[in-house]
């Protein structure tokens, strides 16, 4: 067991680190024991799934007797858990806080803790601006074993930090704790990493890990939940896992599971084969969430998943214009041009003297004008767009463009038009939100707020019109009608106007099956004073009732009021598996994340029913997806895990695998570029299909691709499944 004290002035950034270090050392199968030591109690927030809890203040100030259980909220992670537990303080205005904190953490010990849980690491979340005897108490008498401090390069943050430290080596003599580094939390200020440097010699210790300022951690705090839980993939979710690497290394805690890093993966498999090797991984042998090592990446010509540019001709009464020098606008003109919307799209080029001048608010704000003053001379005033995706690039980072003036000057110029700032950035995804995340949450940023709801439901954020067969689809109709509402139009697709889309803001309900959106629907049913739900499409029978139910719920009906019985929605899915289990037999069949929101899921309900699942194709696994990893992991570790990134995909593929491949079942372009097979379900994103009647449908698409063959090299480069095309 290791006991690790955090401390750092407030609004630092403690809480949001120990949390993202519970949730990392949880994930791996360890009790973890967070105790937050700060009047606010705020300290486990982002891991008690929204759940109250009562300080150990709280319940000693009553002066009645009670349990652990009354003060502690336990986060299972599936693997392993976090005890969570907040020390409060004493009523605003009266007693001592740090006294609070010896009150709290003396009785904590007293009611043995430790025995109950038995937890791994046991972390202290301090308030660190007044180091007086109470909030110095996890340092000392026994408690903690090591003290970790967070600073910026902000003044008072050093200046605490620098206290802390002092009395970190007052104690040190004692036999306390030691201070085990700093850890450097970025505010971007002159000379921060220079003058945390000065502070960790002064204290004759070191920077055990540095952490970017990243907007992530907002939109996390916002979701209350982690950076690691809400956003694994992201480079701040990185960083937290290689700051708890470092600790658990200097503290010499060794991992209750097998952790395969991408370094160590890929040092230790340095030859490719058929069934193993840097890009194909075993199940059995991967890691969770990142299978495969961070490099450099291939680009298959596989190009029918939707761009930002797709996305954004779903708004009616649109115009696009992007601001970027032309080498990187070679793509999004070909996807326009390619869907036969070239009028609705225009170009701002940027050139090298444009870099030089310390002006680009100027030339993006004249370029865009000129865009609408050409387009104004054209088609006349009635022919200006309703509505304008306005697209800067990576070089606005860059050159420190303010943005906000852009918009503002815009929309004073042209008040007529709605201007949605779409960003295409994609150096900016492995630290943040990619530029499809961005372009969806900003298509809802004009949804405005309506005085009287005209309607019960909307779905929002899907590249796809849901199915109409589908059961969530069956669910909203019913509820319509037994609340005598009109939910119509329904979704983006449905929308002929700007303003029929704007008026999907006056419902209810708002629903997204994107994880792309799942973020952004909350935060916008938040603004809105409305529901909002993430109903993804599940691949099993319990998270399908579990999802009908939250809907139905939500709209106010049952399931039986539309008719969906679930145990007879299961046996018809159980009759179309086996029917086609009875038709491809044996044979081989690969799964591609960009055919199903749920690959792994499938994997597993395939896997369940006797089909001879080998491969899966994606680069990392959604923390959604973990239990049906461990399952496989378990269970079917043979199954392969194939990365459609890594550079090894230049030489594995298309057939070149081996001869066997050729005669896969490929649920997915990519998978089915990869095998060189041309039997193949030519899907993207579930393709609007949801919950019971989606596995059906899938089942029967499966098997007439077993029966039928396709052009691969034909139809998988072509841009956009589903959006107009010229090269058809």
């Amino acid at each position: 067991m290791i006991r690790i004290a955090f401390y750092g002035k407030g609004g630092i950034g403690k809480s949001t680190t120990v949390s993202n270090l519970s949730q990392y050392w949880a994930s791996l199968g360890m009790t973890v024991l967070q105790i937050g030591c700060d009047p606010k109690a705020d300290s486990t927030l982002s891991l008690r799934d929204g759940k109250k809890i009562p300080t150990v203040m709280d319940m000693v100030r009553k002066r009645v007797p009670f349990d652990l259980e009354d003060v502690i909220y336990v986060k299972h992670t599936g693997r392993g858990r976090i005890i969570c537990a907040e020390a409060g303080g004493p009523m605003p205005g009266r007693g001592c806080a740090g006294r609070g904190i010896i009150t709290a953490l003396e009785t904590l010990r007293d009611k043995d803790i430790l025995s109950k849980y038995s937890p791994d690491v046991i972390l202290y979340d301090v308030l660190g601006d007044v180091v007086c005897g109470g909030f110095a108490m996890p340092m000392r008498e026994g408690y903690a074993d090591r003290v970790y401090i967070l600073t910026s390069g902000e003044n008072m943050a050093i200046y605490a930090a620098a206290n802390i430290g002092l009395a970190v080596e007052n104690f040190k003599e004692r036999g306390y704790a030691q201070l085990g580094g700093l850890i450097l939390n970025r505010r971007n200020v002159k000379r921060e990493e220079e003058k945390v440097l000065e502070l960790s010699q002064d204290l004759h210790t070191q920077i055990v890990g540095s952490l970017d300022r990243s907007e992530l951690v907002q939109e996390a705090e916002e979701l209350g939940e982690t950076v690691i839980s809400a956003f694994p993939e992201s480079a701040i979710a990185d960083s937290y896992r290689a700051l708890a690497d470092r600790i658990a290394s200097d503290c010499g805690v060794d991992y209750p599971v097998t952790k395969d890093t991408p370094a160590q993966t890929n040092k230790t498999e340095i030859t490719e084969t058929s069934s193993e090797g840097p890009s194909r991984i075993p199940v059995s042998k991967a890691s969770f969430p990142a299978p495969f090592a961070q490099e450099l990446e291939f680009n298959p010509p596989v190009h029918e998943t939707w761009n930002i540019v797709h996305i954004g001709m779903l708004m009616p009464q649109a115009h696009q214009i992007y601001i970027c020098s032309d080498n990187c606008m070679r793509g999004v003109v070909m996807t326009a041009a390619e869907m036969n919307a070239i009028e609705r799209f225009s170009c701002v080029v940027l050139e090298e003297k444009d870099m030089h001048s310390g002006n680009l608010e100027e030339i993006t704000l004249e370029g865009v004008s000129d865009v609408l003053l050409k387009i104004r001379r054209k088609r006349g005033e009635e022919g200006l767009p309703k509505a304008v995706l306005v697209f800067p690039v990576c070089l606005h980072h860059f050159m420190g463009c303010d943005l906000g003036y852009v918009y503002k000057e815009l929309e004073k110029r042209f008040p007529q038009i709605v201007f949605i700032k779409g960003w295409m950035d994609p150096i900016m995804q492995k630290t943040g939100p990619s530029p499809d995340m961005k372009l969806r949450k900003a298509m809802m940023d004009i949804l405005m707020p309506y005085e009287e709801k005209n309607g019960l439901s909307a779905l929002i954020g899907d590249i796809y019109a849901l199915d109409p067969e589908s059961d969530l689809m069956r669910l909203i109709r019913a509820a319509d009608e037994v609340r005598g509402t009109v939910s119509t139009p329904l979704q983006i697709q449905d929308c002929e106007t700007l303003k029929e889309y704007q008026a999907l803001s006056g419902r209810e309900v708002l629903i997204t099956r994107s994880p792309m959106s799942a973020v952004s629907v909350r935060q916008t049913a938040r603004r809105l004073d409305c529901k909002g739900l993430y109903l993804p499409a599940v691949m099993d029978y319990a998270g399908i009732r579990k999802e009908l139910e939250t809907a139905a719920e939500a709209l106010g009906i049952t399931s039986e009021q539309a008719g969906i019985s679930f145990e007879q929605e299961e046996k018809l899915c159980e009759d179309a598996l086996q029917h086609l289990r009875d038709v491809v037999g044996d044979t081989p069949i690969a799964i591609d994340y960009i055919a199903v929101q749920r690959p792994l899921g499938f994997a597993r309900l395939l896997l369940e029913r006797g089909f001879a699942v080998r491969e899966v194709y994606l680069d990392a696994v959604s923390p959604e997806e973990e239990n049906d990893f461990l399952w496989l992991k378990e269970n079917r570790g043979e199954v392969l895990l194939c990365s459609t990134i890594h550079v090894k995909g230049r030489l594995l593929h298309a057939g070149a695998i081996d001869s066997e491949h050729s005669g896969f079942l490929a649920v997915g372009p990519k998978a089915a570029w990869f095998c060189g097979t041309e039997h193949f379900v030519n899907l993207v994103d579930y393709g609007g299909m949801w919950g019971y009647s989606g596995i059906r449908k899938m089942a029967s698409l499966m098997e007439d691709a077993f029966e039928n063959a396709k052009d691969t090299k034909d139809l998988v480069p072509r841009k956009g499944l589903g959006c107009e095309s010229i090269l058809f």
